[in-house]
């Protein structure tokens, strides 16, 4: 189950270069985002950055794809 998610995250940064944990929770039901950002970056060498947002009191990671693929 976890490598479908892995998938459709690699997916989704290919096509749209970003994500966070809420459009990952809509679009994929996948509720541990920076667990599957953590294997792309360690088991398959994908550079991503991580942005802090602040909103008001809230504050989240915005993931971004880094270079062509």
């Amino acid at each position: 189950m976890k490598a479908k998610k892995i998938d459709l995250i690699w997916k989704h940064l290919t096509k749209r270069r970003d994500i966070t944990s809420m459009q990952a929770w809509q679009a994929y039901n996948v509720t541990r985002l920076a667990d599957i950002v953590h294997e792309l970056r360690t088991r398959y060498g994908v550079e991503i950055a991580t942005e802090l947002v602040k909103s008001g009191a809230t504050r989240y990671a915005r993931y971004r794809l880094i270079g062509k693929y």
